[in-house]
């Protein structure tokens, strides 16, 4: 037999197995198992199969040895339920000595985890049953020996183990939830064994002999030494954690299980991972440099602060994977990286080093927060960003965007002026603080896009108060707001732009210069689409000294706004349905008047817009049909031809608080 270690074992609340005698030798004498305060040290034998045996020594009175071992030749109740516990010798006629191994001391052993086992008779009085303890019975109560008995049961009882435990991973082929930490395993074989829950933190698997089908689940492994093994031989390392270890011995890992692993700062420079199935790892800090991950499976992988210095992600599965802080320069991608295009589970750039040609011309979806995007060309064809989270101030200065999508897309203080946006669509994207003078945005969709911050209370610090019909102003002292923040606002800057037949309906513009921009409509640009601000919250909005021909305001609300020495001709601020254009001074303790002070108001219609406050002084009206002509030179020096007849100039409702074109206080007639 293989004598393999010594084990004190207990039964929690019950006690200590110990040998007790009395009378030993003797007619009438005994040898039992029994629980006591303190422990005999037992002899394990290793049988093979995960099956066990326990022997202790004992001397009699003229210092002779004696070995006897655990049993289940008796049974440990008898029929009246008495609990008789485990004999070991008896000296009555017919004796009974449990002093070799055969069936009846043969125990299969199993591994419960943090130091526990249980322990199955394999023959005898209770086969297939399960040694458990109680406190008393026979042997405590009628001979005082120990305090507690051994019963079987028919599930299994934690048996706890004082002493080493590495044998228990021989016996049993398992270290489940076991602390083998910092132990040199030798060469022992884990083919197929249990590993889960283990600690192996600082162990040495190095002599190990194989490790083939090994289940190293939620396994502890901080600065493991694993040798030469390859990984992918094990069954899985599924939620293991590696933290700190240097991985740059293994033969590999390709195709290896080490799903949910976490793998920080852990060193596999060189590594190959091909294949490798690390969905929802970790690898926070980890030195990958130079390592394949051709085909990698990094689903909801964190990278954050890994070391990607010419890492091979060809084919790698990258939806939700974290690179936050990563530089990306050297690392290789496919031309077309599978990242993820959803809005959930974003993979992400926060903060990282990203080349334009890893990104290429597809952003849609990722999250660029803080991202520092290199070798950005001078025109990106057809980029598709939607709802993207890009870097605040971007810079995408006098880039070639035409066609480019930006719907739902976080751009807040991009850098675009002088940008080409022909054609591009920018549905409720997000422009808080974005500057765009001089871009061109000649056919551009704005529509409900946000050129202000998306929190700025302007619902409060900005809208008309109204009375029946919603066109008169409240005159009466009614409480309002405060003076209105505009730096809170944060404001988009589209001076000198151009927005030639440019789509801003439902757009959020409160306090966005526009002044200088050209936003007409030209029907040689298009003959569907107009310049169009339909429903548009443009509070605060400057227009002042820009082209705002043929353009469409229905419904807008433009408190404050101002087109001073603005040319308005042909423009139209009708009804939206039943909501009236608002052309009235703000609700907050300035009072600040609408104006179109000077402006040119040929042909324009504010029909059913409430005027009330608006500052019209000097502005130039029409009162019969006339004709309107012009060439306008647009982005990069094309020619925008704006020709078409207009009506007289008509008004909408206006009050004694509207100042009429000639000076005096309305209402106003033309």
């Amino acid at each position: 037999m293989n004598a393999i270690t010594t084990w004190q074992l207990s039964v929690d609340g019950v006690g200590w197995v110990q040998l007790e005698s009395s009378e030993f030798r003797y007619a009438g004498g005994l040898v039992v198992a029994v629980f006591d305060g303190s422990g005999t040290g037992w002899t394990v034998f290793d049988l093979g199969g995960s099956q066990v045996a326990f022997g202790a020594g004992t001397q009699d009175q003229d210092g002779n040895n004696y070995s006897y071992y655990w049993n289940s030749h008796y049974a440990t109740t008898d029929s009246q339920g008495n609990v008789g516990g485990m004999m070991l010798w008896l000296g009555y006629n017919p004796g009974f000595s449990s002093d070799t191994v055969g069936p009846e001391q043969t125990f299969r052993i199993a591994n419960l985890g943090q130091g526990r086992v249980s322990l199955q008779a394999t023959a005898g009085s209770f086969p297939g049953q399960y040694l458990s303890g109680v406190q008393g019975g026979w042997y405590p109560e009628q001979w005082g020996l120990g305090n507690g008995s051994f019963v079987s049961s028919t599930s299994p009882t934690a048996i706890r183990i004082s002493g080493d435990l590495l044998p228990l991973l021989q016996i049993t082929n398992s270290a489940y939830d076991t602390d083998l930490s910092g132990r040199d395993l030798g060469a022992i074989s884990l083919a197929s064994a249990n590993l889960q829950l283990s600690n192996l933190s600082g162990a040495t698997l190095t002599a190990v002999t194989s490790i083939a089908g090994a289940d190293f689940t939620s396994a502890t492994l901080h600065g493991v030494h694993l040798g030469a093994h390859d990984l992918a031989t094990a069954k899985t390392w599924a939620h293991a954690d590696f933290t700190g270890s240097d991985l740059t011995t293994i033969a590999g890992a390709a195709s290896a299980h080490l799903e949910g692993a976490v793998l920080d700062t852990t060193n596999l420079t060189g590594r190959n991972l091909r294949g490798a199935f690390l969905q929802g790892s970790s690898l926070k800090g980890a030195v990958l440099t130079g390592a394949d991950l051709t085909g990698a499976h990094l689903d909801g992988a964190d990278l954050t602060g890994a070391h990607l210095g010419g890492t091979i992600l060809h084919g790698a599965t990258l939806a939700g994977t974290r690179f936050d802080g990563v530089d990306l320069s050297t690392a290789q991608f496919d031309p077309a990286p599978q990242f993820t295009r959803a809005a959930t589970s974003r993979t992400t750039f926060v903060g990282a080093t990203v080349p334009f040609a890893v990104l290429g011309a597809n952003w849609s979806f990722l999250d660029l927060t803080s991202a520092t995007i290199t070798g950005i060309p001078s025109a990106i064809s057809t980029l598709v960003a939607d709802h993207a989270l890009l870097p605040t101030g971007l810079s995408l200065e006098k880039v070639d965007l035409t066609g480019a999508s930006f719907v739902g897309t976080r751009m807040y203080e991009i850098q675009l002026q002088g940008a080409n946006l022909e054609g591009a669509t920018l549905t409720n994207a997000l422009l808080r603080g974005a500057k765009l003078s001089g871009a061109n945005l000649t056919l551009a969709n704005l529509d409900s896009a946000f050129l202000i911050a998306e929190t700025a209370d302007v619902a409060r610090a900005l809208a008309v108060r109204t009375g029946a019909g919603g066109r008169l102003p409240v005159r009466a002292e009614a409480r309002r707001p405060g003076p209105v923040e505009q730096d809170k606002l944060e404001a988009a800057v589209v001076t000198d732009a151009f927005l030639v037949n440019t789509i801003l309906d439902g757009a959020h513009c409160d306090g966005v210069d526009f002044s200088g921009s050209l936003f007409v409509t030209s029907a040689a640009v298009s003959g569907s689409q107009s310049a169009s601000a339909v429903g548009a919250s443009m509070n605060f909005t400057k227009f002042d000294g820009a082209s705002v021909v043929l353009a469409v305001f229905n419904g807008a609300q433009l408190s404050a706004a101002s087109f001073a020495t603005a040319d308005l001709t042909g423009a139209r601020f009708l009804d939206n349905g039943t909501t009236p254009t608002q052309l009235t001074p703000s609700s907050d303790t300035t009072h600040t008047p609408a104006s179109v002070y000077e402006a040119h108001l040929e042909g324009a219609d504010f029909t059913g817009a409430n005027m009330d406050g608006l500052d019209m002084r000097g502005a130039t009206v029409a009162t019969a049909n006339g004709v309107f002509e012009k060439i306008y030179d647009g982005f990069a020096g094309a020619k925008i031809p704006v020709a078409f007849d207009y009506d007289p100039t008509r008004l909408g409702t206006t009050t004694s608080g509207t100042t009429c074109p000639n000076g005096s206080n309305g209402p106003c007639t033309l």
